[in-house]
């Protein structure tokens, strides 16, 4: 019985095509899956419209003072920061990491002269930057309102009077509900606050502003 030799060089080409066709497939697949891996899904889309434009300049109320704060927004900022004219804690330590968990009394003060006292607990001490030397600022928690946005959020008190603006707004408020735009341009009172001139720095009339920074 003879054997055609052709019949081993069809075996050849079928099984070429066989695999071209397996390695299309292959290919194929390989590209829908990537197409669903980057594709933006519905509610990634619902995410982002759910988010909020804010300006480099707004106002911020502080719920139980009513006070409302030009505020600088800066999202580069970890914590957001208010200025207090002084402060007093109870049963205060002249080393700062003793007071953590103590009562801190102080006094907040808007662009337009308004002040209030407030009392909250002291509830850790942040390491800030500057770029004179490192301070050592005590961080509390204050509710502040954004039009309908309201949250409890951790707020350095800081004795600013050079600044501007007596309230910082950092990436703490910001998180998952704001998208900065620098294109907005700020309301009639943030230029009364730009030409506002610095307040004169005061003398420490407690204790706690001239403890050792520990």
């Amino acid at each position: 019985m003879s054997v055609s030799k052709e019949a081993p060089q069809l075996f050849d080409v079928l099984k070429n095509r066989l695999l071209s066709i397996l390695a299309l497939g292959l290919a194929g697949l390989l590209v829908v899956s990537c197409s669903s891996s980057f594709a933006a899904t519905p509610q990634d889309g619902a995410q982002i419209e759910r988010k909020r434009l804010i300006g480099p300049i707004t106002t911020i109320e502080e719920t139980e003072s009513h006070l409302n704060f030009k505020a600088s927004v800066d999202k580069g900022a970890t914590t957001s920061s208010v200025h207090v004219e002084e402060w007093t804690i109870e049963g205060g330590s002249l080393r700062m990491s003793q007071n953590i968990g103590k009562t801190i009394r102080f006094l907040i003060k808007n662009h337009h002269g308004q002040s209030q006292w407030l009392k909250r607990k002291i509830v850790e001490i942040s390491a800030i930057k500057t770029s004179e030397q490192i301070e050592s600022r005590y961080k509390v928690q204050m509710t502040l309102r954004h039009n309908d946005v309201k949250k409890l959020v951790l707020v350095s008190l800081n004795d600013r009077p050079h600044m501007n603006y007596p309230l910082l707004l950092g990436h703490n408020f910001l998180r998952g509900d704001y998208v900065v735009d620098v294109s907005l341009k700020a309301d009639h009172n943030s230029d009364k606050a730009k030409s506002e001139p610095a307040a004169e720095p005061k003398e420490a009339n407690s204790r706690s502003k001239n403890q050792d920074k520990s």
